[in-house]
């Protein structure tokens, strides 16, 4: 949904249901849904007003008009009701700066048809496409199936308005400001370039029809809604995660019966959340949430770009056991999935790391998956089907866990290709999301811990400095780009010479200058004044400076 809707409140016909989740249903007095004439906490008044749901119902007569023009910069909207509790034709005025409503004029303040206007003004300025889009319901039968809850309670939503949509604004009131508000309706008259009555009655059949299904209680499965929210953005996602909403085991105690490898492996999972969960981007705590509905996903970036950290931290935001296969010759098919062992002449399977994840749940983060070979990649891809049991060679069919959940990391960029990545892999990835380098703070972080280097202000130059070089880099359209792996090789370095100038030229600016065969020395000299690269001589100048007086020290070190 693209709209965030208040809470939901219940209307004509419903006498015996108090108004959920306010005043009314505390015993208390309240302004949080606008009726003057309803403010009373008694039971027989604690349900809305059957006049204000009656007002909006009325719009399909088109006994009324409600006109839109603007005025000194102001949108102004004027609703002219001659059916009004109030004899003779009643006013409402409204004026807005198209972020608010500013001021309001009328005949009669109290007129349940300021909930008409309401849902005119919100109608035309925010929800019009959100009530059209969840109006595709089918009405045809007089009646609307229990299938279709969701568009109707958004539509319930769109109905009903609190004070909140009132708060702070300067109203006018016949009763005390008769000659104001026939000043105002003279002034604004001429400037009405518009009839949108039409936006209520458009919509009016559905709305109507929304509001029989609401006082209807022979609807099977029908539930009174609650709340109905759009769709969360990034930083409320950052929250959820945050608060552990996503967690499948809130700690170890619901551990139990777990092998102990995968409860070792929970504990990993955890220090990663606490590490870095808090620092990392709010475009990545969505990916959060889809793995609770999908299981595969692919991180994909330029090397170094603390892809598999991101991919750890997740892991452990969903509370689940983590699994780490790193894409090299060293890891195998025997060390990560399954193994044998003999004892009394008896030979038996052991379950190794992955293939436990895979039957009790667990998420298997495969770094640099394109560097997955032979038994293991055959196993992976098994693994990773859509199917529900995985067939191992010992003849032994194993059952596929709903939380068992695969982060793959890819790198991309030069020397790097997915040409040997099995097409059928990739087709296995539900997202692929392709991770930028980290943001300062969850940088630092990584570099960090890797390193076990702690002065956190030297890892923040070295970060500015990194981002300065690949800020040229992309001026100069160079294809050469510095990484977070290349600052830890940078740190590491630094530990054994004791300086950062010249430990940045072996390592950071040094696999620059590997990709331009032209430079024949490292000398740092050459490098500023003599070599035709100027990204390089750059790159080479600005650490200087920012480096030159600084010392690399044992103590600064875990």
């Amino acid at each position: 949904m693209k709209y965030e809707f208040e809470k939901m409140i219940m209307g004509k016909g419903r006498k015996n249901l108090r108004i959920p989740d306010t005043a009314f249903s505390k015993g208390e007095i309240s302004t949080q849904f606008y009726s003057r004439k309803n403010n009373s906490t008694t039971l027989k008044k604690s349900v809305l007003s059957d006049k204000i749901v009656n007002a909006i119902v009325s719009a399909q007569k088109l006994d009324f008009n409600i006109f839109f023009g603007q005025k000194d910069g102001l949108d102004v909207f004027i609703g002219a009701f001659d059916n009004a509790s109030v004899p003779g034709s009643n006013y409402i005025i409204m004026f807005s700066d198209r972020k608010k409503i500013t001021k309001i004029a009328a005949t009669n303040i109290n007129s349940h048809y300021l909930y008409t206007m309401l849902l005119a003004y919100n109608l035309y300025y925010k929800d019009k496409e959100a009530i059209k889009y969840y109006s595709e319901i089918d009405t045809t039968t007089g009646m609307i199936d229990s299938d279709q809850q969701k568009q109707l309670f958004i539509l319930n939503d769109n109905i009903y308005w609190t004070a909140k949509e009132l708060d702070g604004i300067n109203v006018l009131d016949s009763n005390t400001a008769k000659d104001d508000i026939i000043e105002i309706i003279n002034e604004v008259v001429p400037h009405l370039t518009s009839n949108i009555t039409s936006l209520l009655n458009e919509n009016m059949v559905v709305i109507t029809s929304s509001l029989k299904v609401n006082i209807d209680r022979d609807i099977p499965l029908y539930e009174v809604p609650v709340i109905v929210s759009k769709r969360k953005n990034s930083s409320e996602y950052k929250k959820e995660v945050l608060n552990k909403n996503y967690f499948i085991y809130k700690d170890e105690k619901e551990l139990a019966g777990l092998p102990e490898e995968l409860v070792i492996r929970y504990k990993s999972g955890q220090e990663a959340f606490e590490k870095y969960a808090s620092t990392m981007d709010n475009d990545i705590f969505p990916l959060v949430k889809a793995l609770t509905k999908m299981n595969v996903i692919c991180l994909t970036g330029e090397a170094g770009g603390g892809k598999t950290t991101i991919a750890s931290a997740i892991a452990g935001c969903l509370g689940l056991p983590l699994i780490t296969i790193n894409g090299n010759n060293d890891t195998d098919y025997a060390s990560m999935i399954l193994d044998y062992g003999a004892k009394n002449g008896t030979t038996f399977a052991i379950e190794k790391p992955a293939l436990l994840a895979y039957i009790h749940g667990g998420v298997v983060v495969i770094d640099e998956i394109t560097r997955i070979k032979g038994e293991m990649s055959t196993a992976l891809n098994a693994m990773l089907d859509t199917r529900q049991y995985y067939d191992a060679p010992n003849g032994i069919q194993y059952k596929k866990n709903p939380n068992f959940k695969v982060i793959c990391t890819m790198n991309q960029g030069a020397g790097y290709s997915t040409e040997e990545l099995d097409t059928s892999l990739i087709d296995r990835f539900n997202i692929v999301k392709y991770i930028q380098d980290p943001k300062k703070e969850l940088a630092i972080e990584i570099i960090s811990n890797s390193t076990g280097y702690t002065n956190k202000d030297i890892i923040n130059k070295m970060w500015d400095v990194k981002t300065l070089i690949d800020e040229k880099a992309r001026e100069e359209e160079a294809i050469s780009r510095t990484s977070l792996r290349g600052v830890i090789d940078w740190i590491n370095q630094s530990f054994i010479t004791g300086e950062f100038v010249e430990s940045a030229i072996n390592t950071i600016i040094g696999k620059l200058i590997l990709k331009d065969s032209s430079i024949y020395s490292q000398n740092i000299d050459y490098l500023m004044n003599d070599c035709d690269n100027e990204l390089v001589a750059y790159a080479v100048s600005e650490i200087r400076d920012m480096f030159e007086d600084e010392d690399c020290l044992d103590t600064d070190f875990d």
